[in-house]
């Protein structure tokens, strides 16, 4: 089996490793908060194919600025093995991973999602993770005048309708506002946008 590290232009770097295996799926693990390295790592050593997409970016202390690779989805890996597999209860023994993720248990991603990842990383492409939105999901705003202000999204598109609720007159108003400029509520999956 073979790992191979690869490190674009504009710095994202992913771990990959591969190996000969029986037909194979790719799920999402969770991972303790900052262990994805570490797992991705241990991964490797025990022969579990992963993929841990990586952003290089600038962090500016006080007497420094220093560029630093972080996960383009915190908490996130991705494991490829086939899940009928001794591999699953080698993958679940790492320390820093949590657990599997799916809807009553691991959920195979389609191949074409991965590979939509690793080709826009290999490419060079500035990604930024947000909030996967949808409509009727409560946001709260994170940027600009209306910072901290909750409300439930209404449309989604170039220009997002957030609708902010007065319950006890039960009226409601509605601004138009970027889906970057807000973040969900209650729960999360993670999806990524292209930097225009």
């Amino acid at each position: 089996m073979a790992e191979s590290v690869s490190l674009s232009s504009k710095g994202t770097n992913q771990v990959h490793m591969s190996g000969g295996h029986d037909r194979t799926s790719w799920y999402a693990v969770s991972t303790r908060s900052r262990h994805e390295k570490v797992a991705a790592s241990l991964l490797i050593d025990r022969g579990v194919s992963c993929f841990l997409p990586l952003l290089c970016v600038t962090r500016q202390w006080s007497d420094r600025r220093q560029n630093i690779e972080q996960p383009l989805f915190p908490g996130y890996l991705f494991v490829q093995i086939p899940m009928l597999s001794e591999l699953r209860t080698r993958v679940l023994s790492v320390p820093g991973i949590v657990k599997f993720i799916g809807n009553g248990g691991p959920q195979a991603i389609p191949d074409a999602q991965m590979d939509g990842v690793r080709e826009l990383l290999s490419r060079g492409a500035e990604c930024t993770s947000y909030p996967m939105l949808s409509v009727g999901d409560r946001v709260r705003v994170t940027k600009g005048v209306l910072k901290g202000i909750e409300g439930t999204l209404m449309r989604i598109g170039g220009d997002s309708k957030l609708v902010l609720c007065v319950e006890m007159i039960q009226r409601s108003i509605a601004v138009t506002i970027r889906s970057s400029d807000v973040e969900l509520l209650e729960g999360s999956s993670a999806c990524f946008e292209l930097s225009a």
